[in-house]
């Protein structure tokens, strides 16, 4: 203790904070090299766990403190670190396996062209090869698994910076589909112009209205014509077609490989920590006991404590309420639908009690999907 006797409180958080911001990064890179340790175990058929491998792993560690006296508290870090690590494998190795139990002879669509953040989400949930469908919007996604076109959809539902996306969660409760699943990417939007152009040539911009709104603050007072199209990877494919200097699109690296353009500005979010997620839909609810979040709809009535009544049944069986969003009813002013996501399995006969209450107390109730949480590491 001796050695910091005549440190102040804040220099010792100063180089906390420094300790930390390394912390953080390798954690980050830890945990993307753990996800090749799950490719590597499904690849070879190998379990999760290697209790063995992690005995070895936190007697190591120890053998290199300096101060014998941190050894238990330093084994019980590396315990919480391999079961996070654990966590991660688990999820990527559990959603392949699901993968490969629905891929065989389906059809998925999405919308837009190669190079969406859609068919990025797609490629990742399902993997190489699975047959896919390119639509023009989210609606036709939803009409053609509603039609039996399609066997899945996949559409993105919420952003991290810009909150649920309207028309999907709409659809999702007029078209009486059920989500089957989830998938959550990291959305890096680049300026994206023909070989040559440079940042002083721009004056219109094109892209997907949410990416446009995701860039506002690098958009802001440049004097752009901003232009919404219907996908940003159709908007970077859209100004190859063009090939002037002065047209941009909003869109991903991958986008500017597929149609020869070049990357004017990269990463232009206004949040670097820009996630989307997306949901996997189709016609029947595929309930398994991997799954553990549960999305329903419904309404309330105009009376004094509707919503706390509501709340208090999640409260009550101790079930985790995840996320409530609310959307306006269309033919009736100031009256809305109710969107819930919480913690759960339908096969839980205490999920199944406070659903059946929630159903008696609504005047609307429809029940969604039961699927598996995806957590973004």
């Amino acid at each position: 203790m001796s050695e910091w006797n005549d440190t102040s409180l804040d220099d010792l958080r100063k180089e906390i904070d420094t300790i930390d911001t390394q912390l953080v990064k390798l954690f980050e890179r830890r945990m993307e090299i753990v996800k090749g340790v799950a490719a590597y175990k499904i690849k070879n058929g190998m379990k999760v766990l290697d209790k063995e491998r992690e005995l070895a792993l936190i007697e190591k560690a120890k053998g290199h403190l300096d101060k014998k006296e941190y050894e238990s508290t330093l084994s019980a870090f590396f315990e919480e670190l391999l079961a996070i690590s654990r966590g991660m494998q688990k999820q990527i190795i559990d959603a392949e396996e699901k993968r490969r139990r629905i891929v065989d002879n389906v059809r998925v669509a999405y919308s837009g062209v190669p190079g969406s953040y859609s068919e990025q989400a797609l490629i990742e949930y399902f993997g190489e090869g699975i047959e896919t469908v390119q639509v023009v919007n989210f609606e036709d996604v939803f009409s053609g698994v509603a039609q039996n076109k399609f066997d899945y959809g996949i559409v993105p539902i919420e952003n991290s910076s810009t909150g649920e996306i309207n028309t999907v969660v709409d659809s999702l409760r007029e078209y009486g589909l059920y989500i089957n699943g989830e998938w959550i990417i990291r959305v890096k939007h680049n300026l994206l112009g023909i070989k040559g152009a440079r940042l002083d040539d721009i004056k219109e911009v094109y892209s997907h209205p949410q990416g446009l709104e995701q860039s506002m603050v690098f958009l802001k007072n440049k004097g752009y014509k901003l232009t919404p199209s219907t996908n940003t990877a159709l908007s970077a494919k859209y100004v190859a077609e063009q090939r002037d200097k002065t047209k941009a699109a909003i869109s991903s690296k991958r986008a500017a490989q597929l149609y020869g353009l070049e990357i004017i500005k990269s990463e232009i979010n206004t949040n670097n920590n820009n996630y989307t997620r997306f949901i996997i839909i189709s016609k029947e609810a595929n309930i398994t006991d991997e799954c553990n979040k549960i999305s329903i709809v419904l309404t309330l009535p105009h009376v004094p404590g509707a919503l706390y009544r509501v709340l208090e049944q999640f409260e009550l069986a101790d079930i985790n309420l995840l996320k409530i969003e609310s959307r306006p009813i269309q033919d009736k002013s100031w009256e809305y639908f109710f969107y819930f996501d919480f913690e759960g399995n339908m096969n839980d006969n205490a999920i199944r009690i406070v659903l059946r209450k929630l159903e008696e107390k609504c005047g609307y109730f429809k029940f969604l999907g039961n699927y598996q949480m995806f957590v973004r590491m």
